[in-house]
């Protein structure tokens, strides 16, 4: 059955046409026979004319008879007013009967006879009758009546078998009419049933052969949509759910082949991803470690070394340097890589400065480059370190690619920069935060100079210095001259001004290994490492005479103040460096006693 197997179109149209068609085929019998039925009818109704006709041939000659003979018996010539009415009909019948198609050879051969004999009596018996009655009435007419009678009857003997014949052929006719009806009739009821039951096999072989197709491709469709992407629908045949299996096969195919790629892919970005969390939890781990290591520092030299040796790990194969914040721009502090950087730069020379954010140089021609960098052909990413507002410090990195490498590679660090800039700027600020804490705790608020605990350590490391090295070891012990009165008079401000003024002078002469503190209150302590007895009594007589010499303005007024200075020496006597800073004291109470304004040594006095 490959022709079942055709397109479903074709077996949709089989199914519905060729029971149609044999309904079609069917009725042509029928319609043949209802021709045939109507010809026969037509025939039939010929036959009841030609009858009829005969019929009225046989009336005339009766007729034409009877008036003939009524005159004979009655001379009356009204009596042949019928017989000159039937000659004219049988001639008109004559002709409408000869003329006609309907009549075959044998009735034209008994017609034509019978209008023979009719013209035949008409001529010898009838005219002659009447001819002769009308000369004389003699004894001859029973002859002739006679005669006439036998030639009538003749011509009704043959009009009468003519009409037999007719009716014969009727019945003929007729039975063959009746006979076609029910052919035609059963052979309408065997065709319908006939195409009614192939319509109804052809339906079903649709139907069957439809829904069969339908399940299957069903089937393997829930069988593929639940996960089976091996199941293929069958495509034997060329009709339309074969190709529909054909098309489901390769989008099965097609889906398959982009499942596997999607999981090849899905694999391959797992493994990225994977590869990606891992290098991230390195980072974050090198992040924290750094931050652990920033928050450790005790300097900013400190820092700087933690932050080279760990951009070199984060940011493998990269080169970069950090700079600190200083009075006039930046300082490099560190740097790592093959790429050299300048060791100071201008705020305004760093793009990242003047944004406060991060900068990105990754094009000559269309980005633009900071002045710090104008050697540097490859991308830079410079980051401004801001801790609270502060600005401590950039950071700059440089990854050492192409310009087309160069995004990517902002793109998986400038995180990680950013957070590694952020805890170094939390380190460095804590930094400053920790010395600024520390100075102050051994600063003088006001005067800016060492306080007594730093003095006292100070004076501690330098006394065992000098006992190590054996070297020499001064000390100064300053006062201010009539301090207390300065304040009652002009006030506890223009005594703080004094103090100031004196801590600028000495903050001024003495540098280098040499610490000027504030004792308390209007003295003050200078501790001259390496300075012998005469030395330090001349560097007291030169802070005598500047301090002599300054003039403090108080409402507008000049104002002067004087020292009282005394100076001791380290010798072999003394083992502690309050025994020094004792003699010290000595002095100093000796040079007020002598009137103010001078300087006495330990050493003077004791002599």
């Amino acid at each position: 059955m490959q022709w079942f197997q055709s397109r479903l179109i074709f077996r949709v149209f089989i199914t519905t046409f060729l029971p149609t068609l044999l309904l079609v085929l069917a009725f042509l019998p029928v319609y043949q026979t209802s021709q045939q039925t109507s010809i026969a009818n037509q025939q039939v109704a010929e036959s009841y004319s030609i009858m009829a006709d005969l019929n009225q041939l046989t009336q005339f000659i009766v007729d034409a008879q009877t008036a003939v003979r009524g005159y004979l018996l009655t001379g009356d010539d009204s009596f042949l007013e019928p017989y000159y009415q039937s000659l004219s009909a049988v001639r008109a019948l004559q002709q409408k009967m000869l003329n006609g198609p309907e009549l075959t050879d044998q009735h034209r051969t008994i017609l034509t006879a019978v209008i023979a004999g009719f013209a035949e009596w008409q001529n010898t018996v009838a005219k002659a009758q009447i001819t002769t009655f009308r000369a004389n009435r003699s004894n001859q007419q029973a002859s002739f009546a006679d005669e006439g009678k036998q030639k009538i009857d003749v011509l009704k003997t043959l009009v009468d078998d003519l009409i037999s014949v007719e009716y014969s052929r009727l019945k003929q006719r007729q039975q063959q009419s009746d006979d076609a009806a029910d052919d035609a009739r059963s052979f309408l009821m065997a065709s319908m049933f006939f195409s009614l039951a192939l319509a109804f096999v052809f339906a079903s072989f649709t139907a069957f052969y439809t829904a069969n197709s339908l399940n299957q491709i069903t089937q393997v469709a829930r069988a593929f949509a639940a996960g089976d992407l091996k199941q293929r629908a069958n495509t034997k045949g060329r009709d339309e759910f074969n190709i529909l299996g054909t098309v489901f096969n390769q989008l099965a195919e097609q889906l398959q082949q982009m499942m596997q790629l999607e999981k090849q892919q899905t694999q391959q970005l797992h493994l990225q991803v994977e590869k990606l969390v891992k290098a991230r939890i390195e980072d974050a781990r090198q992040l924290k470690l750094v931050g652990e290591l920033l928050q450790s520092c005790q300097n900013e030299a400190e820092a700087a070394d933690v932050v080279r040796i760990s951009c070199q790990k984060i940011f493998n194969g990269s080169s970069g340097a950090l700079f600190l914040s200083a009075d006039d721009g930046f300082e490099q502090a560190s740097g790592w890589g093959t790429q050299c950087y300048e060791a100071h730069f201008e705020h305004d020379s760093c793009w990242a400065v003047r944004r406060a954010k991060s900068h990105f140089y990754e094009s000559n021609d269309t980005a633009l480059q900071c002045d710090h960098l104008h050697d540097h052909a490859e991308p830079v990413l410079c980051i401004p370190l801001l801790a609270r507002g502060d600005l401590v410090g950039v950071l700059s990195i440089e990854p050492c690619l192409d310009f087309q490498s160069a995004a990517s590679w902002l793109e998986e660090n400038q995180e990680g920069a950013a957070n590694l800039a952020e805890q170094l700027a939390l380190a460095l600020m804590n930094i400053k935060l920790r010395d600024s804490l520390q100075e102050q705790s051994l600063r003088d608020a006001l005067t800016g100079l060492y306080n007594r605990r730093q003095m006292d350590i100070s004076f501690e490391e330098a006394f065992e210095e000098a006992e190590e090295q054996s070297s020499p070891l001064s000390v100064l012990l300053v006062d201010i001259d009539h301090f207390k009165k300065l304040n009652d008079v002009h006030g506890h401000a223009v005594g703080d001004e004094a103090l100031k003024l004196l801590a600028d002078l000495l903050e001024d002469m003495f540098r280098g290994t040499d610490v000027a503190c504030r004792f308390g209150g209007e003295e003050f302590v200078v501790l001259l490492p390496g300075a012998d007895l005469a030395s330090a009594v001349k560097r007291a007589e030169e802070l005598r005479e500047r301090c002599q010499a300054m003039t403090l303005f108080t409402d507008g007024k000049p104002l002067h103040f004087t020292l009282s200075i005394g100076v001791a020496a380290l010798a072999a006597e003394i083992g502690q460096p309050d025994e020094l800073l004792k003699r010290a004291d000595d002095a100093l109470y000796k040079a007020k006693n002598q009137g103010r304004n001078r300087v006495e040594t330990a050493d003077l006095m004791d002599s």
